[in-house]
């Protein structure tokens, strides 16, 4: 066929739990075989799919058939088709049009990967577009980075784990963002904790990029 890795059939890479959202996005994660996919959520067509990731027509018909039926959660992309077409399996996230939702979502895909790979770090350039012209009000003032709101983090999977994060990035250096612990061994990830995030973690804060966990019932607590 045309599209030989986009499928009706292949339901969430045979995770549901993991890889369903209900928010509505075309939502990025690796399968337990470690290939880069992408979700159709409830609302995704081919045209959220140029949005989402700022592709040229031409580039996303190659991709996805403009014509065909996107089902939420069944219809997959394949990131082996998406290096066929761009050289890279790994589609950004563009920022000017970016939710909140959806750049927590790639933080923890950007996160996944590095693992999947093997990886001691990640380059923020890699997994998001636009990050030179994105600046985010700070308490002394404004600072180059982005990230989502505090107040309102995102159930994600990291590396096949359910979190609810949010987080900050600073744009300094070359955007390379050092994931190791103090013994460079991996550190699972837990880079930050806050006042917000009561979870008992040690704190870990990677250069240039801080993820804060949350409780799932961070809300009462924070009452």
């Amino acid at each position: 066929t045309e599209y030989p890795n986009v499928t009706p059939y292949s339901f969430s890479n045979n995770n549901p739990i993991a890889l369903v959202d209900p928010d509505g996005q075309w939502l990025p994660g690796v399968d337990e075989n470690g290939n880069v996919t992408y979700t159709a959520e409830n609302g995704d067509n081919f045209k959220t799919l140029i949005k989402q990731y700022n592709l040229s027509e031409e580039t996303a018909k190659k991709i996805l058939n403009p014509n065909s039926v996107v089902i939420a959660g069944v219809t997959t992309i394949n990131g082996n088709r998406v290096m066929e077409i761009t050289g890279n399996k790994i589609l950004k996230l563009d920022l000017k049009q970016s939710t909140n939702d959806q750049r927590n979502h790639q933080i923890a895909f950007a996160l996944t990967v590095s693992i999947t790979d093997n990886k001691y770090s990640f380059n923020l350039g890699s997994f998001f577009l636009g990050i030179d012209h994105e600046s985010d009000r700070t308490a002394s003032g404004f600072q180059y980075g982005f990230g989502t709101d505090p107040n309102k983090p995102t159930l994600v999977t990291i590396n096949g784990k359910k979190e609810l994060i949010a987080f900050n990035a600073m744009n300094w250096g070359n955007n390379e963002v050092e994931t190791y612990g103090d013994e460079r061994n991996p550190c699972d990830w837990k880079v930050a904790r806050d006042h917000r995030t009561p979870r008992g973690y040690a704190d870990r804060r990677a250069p240039g990029l801080t993820i804060y966990y949350y409780l799932q019932n961070w809300k009462e607590i924070k009452k």
